[in-house]
């Protein structure tokens, strides 16, 4: 593992993780530099692979040069991308971002977008309950989902709307209770169920990113409560 980029701009170097994980590079954002005291916060970046530092220097020498390569990478910066930081400023944009990405039509999502809204390293926790009632969790990473979802959505039409939200917020951290109502069609009127997505999420000074996201759905025995109803 090798650390290729440290800026004291989180929301710079989380976008530069975002784009090397869509381009198939594992990395990491580590900080530990913030555990030093009296040194300032900036985050690190860390290729998982050796293998892949190369590649990643080389890209990150394109985005920042716009099309040659640095020979190091490491001083490169990631060009901003301005739109994005601001639309994601309010927590609400985001919440909103989570839900379309994932509706439309049977057919393929934009899935680069609904990787823009997760952290790097976020998790996507799906609660699983088997006929016999047996409890499990089916715990992914951004790109897990992907694979897990995309199949399904490419052969059926799929909408999600958030009907309900609860919100507790401090400082740069939100907790979201969003409960939601699946169905085929955007008018909502063919109800596939419903469920609370449990949202944590970050706000790094310009824009918030999803850490973790944790859902469970409405079945017998375990219905929505009206505190989390319209």
């Amino acid at each position: 593992m090798k650390q290729i980029f440290s800026s004291p701009d989180s929301a710079e170097v989380g976008l530069l993780a975002s784009r090397l994980q869509s381009a198939g590079i594992p990395c990491e954002i580590r900080n530990e530099t913030q555990l030093v005291p009296g040194l300032p916060f900036h985050p690190e970046l860390w290729i998982v692979s050796d293998a892949n530092y190369e590649d990643a220097s080389k890209l990150i020498g394109t985005w920042q040069n716009g099309g040659s390569p640095s020979p190091t990478g490491f001083d490169a910066l990631p060009q901003r991308e301005p739109l994005v930081q601001q639309e994601f400023a309010l927590l609400d944009d985001i919440m909103t971002a989570l839900y379309a990405a994932i509706s439309g039509p049977a057919g393929p999502r934009d899935w680069n977008r609904f990787r823009e809204l997760f952290y790097p390293g976020a998790r996507l926790l799906r609660t699983v309950v088997s006929g016999e009632g047996e409890v499990s969790m089916s715990a992914m990473d951004v790109q897990g989902f992907i694979d897990f979802a995309d199949p399904f959505l490419q052969r059926h039409s799929f909408y999600e709307r958030e009907v309900a939200r609860q919100t507790d917020q401090f400082g740069f951290i939100a907790q979201v209770f969003s409960t939601f109502e699946s169905s085929a069609s955007p008018e909502g009127g063919d109800s596939l169920g419903r469920g609370i997505n449990s949202v944590q999420l970050w706000f790094d000074g310009r824009r918030w990113w999803v850490m973790n996201m944790m859902w469970d759905d409405e079945r017998p025995g375990n219905s929505v409560p009206p505190e989390y109803l319209p």
